[in-house]
């Protein structure tokens, strides 16, 4: 199945590239195509694959005729591709240049940007940038607060960044903040899941991995090996853990 998709693909892509002047709409559909094929060759083959095709749509001449979402999320794309490989300089380059088009089309307060600040905190993680690490993690936060303070956060967008922001200060030495975001953490989990209807979602399941794992390395960290004991019982012997783990 998989190989037949790729071939209808690579046929299709291989007609627009033919097209010696393309017109806005076939530069968006010949972008499309590659996109189409990277993630493909992601998730058979490999980030590298992935990569190299990413890289030569990103050549095509009328690169930028397609419209400002695409060119958007294709260097986005490419970002997440180069952290991927381990080119985590080239990756904070793509996401900067995403991020610089996301924030003129939509502002701030958005959830792309959030995303695209997450991704770039992870990033520069990666190449040992401590400031920026937690500088970006900090402004995706802000940026989700603001946006969930009257609206449900359907995907636990604020869990996440309050984790990684525990774990990064945890990692760096810094208990005071880890304590802070940790303490956030758990405020949106209790405001969330603590109504009894909201605990038959998807996402109960994760966001209570998230807030017992979080909560524990915080617990360890102080010594209180007696509380991080008392946190891993309570997520097995909660009844979606068990019916779970039955279920695998």
């Amino acid at each position: 199945e998989g190989e037949k998709d790729l071939k209808k693909i690579n046929v299709a892509l291989q007609s627009i590239e033919r097209i010696q002047s393309r017109k806005y709409y076939e530069t968006e559909l010949l972008l499309n195509l590659y996109t189409a094929k990277y993630h493909h060759l992601a998730y058979t083959i490999g980030w590298q694959e992935a990569l190299e095709i990413a890289e030569k749509g990103l050549k095509i001449k009328d690169f930028s005729k397609a419209v400002n979402k695409t060119q958007t999320n294709y260097l986005y794309d490419c970002g997440y591709l180069y952290d991927k490989v381990g080119n985590s300089y080239e990756g904070i380059n793509f996401y900067k240049k995403s991020l610089a088009m996301y924030v003129k089309e939509f502002g701030e307060n958005n959830t792309d940007v959030a995303l695209n600040y997450n991704n770039l905190a992870y990033a520069y993680a990666n190449v040992y940038n401590e400031k920026r690490t937690i500088e970006y993690y900090n402004k995706a936060a802000h940026i989700w607060e603001n946006i969930h303070k009257n609206t449900f956060d359907r995907n636990d967008y604020l869990m996440t960044v309050y984790q990684n922001l525990t774990f990064k200060y945890l990692s760096y030495g810094n208990i005071d903040d880890a304590k802070i975001s940790c303490k956030k953490l758990n405020d949106h989990f209790q405001k969330k899941y603590q109504l009894v209807e909201n605990q038959k979602l998807k996402s109960y399941f994760n966001a209570k991995m998230s807030y017992i794992f979080t909560n524990v390395s915080v617990e360890i960290e102080l010594n209180n090996i007696q509380k991080a004991v008392l946190l891993v019982d309570e997520l097995t012997t909660d009844k979606l853990f068990e019916y779970t783990n039955k279920e695998h």
